[in-house]
Parts: C-alpha cells; structure tokens; sequence
C-alpha cells in the first residue's frame, strides 16, 4: 500500500519525526513497538476531539435558538 505522502519533504516536520521513528521501528522488526506507537497516537487523537466535541456541544446550547441552526455558506 502506499501513501500519498511519499516523502518526509511533503510533511511538516514534527511528521517527518513520526515518520522516522515509525520507520525505524519497522525496519529494526520492533512490531509490537510500533503498534504501540500508533495506537497511543490514535488515543490521544481521539481523546482530544472528544474535548473539543463536548465543548463546541456545550458552546452551541449557549447561542440562542435561532442562532443554534447557523450553518457556513
């Protein structure tokens, strides 16, 4: 499988820092490592949308009803 970001010139640089590590992981056979690592990343990814899920939640009870249906053109 391959990735539309196939070189570390395409990401920013805290990326291409996970992309190193990820690829040192794998290529040292270290899978159970690297599984951790992505998953830990996945966790913290998931908790922080859920912050701000409930956040944006609680901020929009606050407008007024005719302000709660706004929607971007």
């Amino acid at each position: 499988m391959t990735s539309p970001l196939q070189s570390q010139a395409q990401l920013p640089a805290d990326l291409a820092d996970v992309r190193s590590k990820l690829e040192q992981l794998a290529a040292a056979g270290q899978l159970p490592e690297l599984i951790d690592l992505v998953l830990g990343l996945l966790v913290q990814l998931r908790d922080k949308n859920t912050a701000l899920s409930a956040r944006l939640a609680s901020a929009l009870r606050e407008l007024p009803p005719c302000q709660r249906s706004w929607r971007p053109i």
